[in-house]
């Protein structure tokens, strides 16, 4: 769409100067010239279908800046939707990760160390704290 773009932009550069030289010499053809009538309906049909072609190229260039505005939006809306679903997985996941990182830790001292059912219960603690995230997500209509 870009090349598009830029063919278009290179024509109207090139026919617009074009379109006030053959408006000038239209006007000037009766004037300066002995032109039979004939040659100068042509010179203005001439000057008129430059005329239709600057405008049809600047009305090309209006629909590819739409579509391109379009297309943008769509692929923003898209990318927004993946940023919002990368923030929803990192908001159930960072607790999670939170609590792995300090259990894992090898110190002395730590709860838990002398009973063996220990990880089991951090495991339903884990468990409990996604389902917790999801269910205040979907009440507050994140997702």
């Amino acid at each position: 769409m870009g090349d598009l773009q830029r063919q278009a932009i290179r024509l109207h550069r090139y026919l617009s100067p074009q379109k006030a030289a053959l408006h000038r010499l239209t006007d000037a053809v009766g004037d300066l010239f002995a032109a039979s009538a004939h040659q100068q309906a042509h010179q203005r049909e001439v000057s008129n279908q430059t005329t239709l072609l600057v405008e049809e190229l600047e009305a090309l260039k209006g629909r590819l800046a739409a579509v391109q505005d379009q297309h943008d939006s769509a692929h923003n809306a898209a990318q927004n939707g993946h940023a919002y679903v990368l923030s929803i997985v990192a908001a159930v996941f960072l607790p999670l990760g939170f609590l792995t990182g300090l259990f894992g830790v090898n110190v002395g001292g730590m709860p838990g160390l002398d009973n063996p059912l220990a990880f089991l219960w951090l495991c339903f603690v884990m468990v409990g704290s996604a389902l917790l995230a999801v269910v205040i997500l979907r009440l507050k209509k994140w997702i």
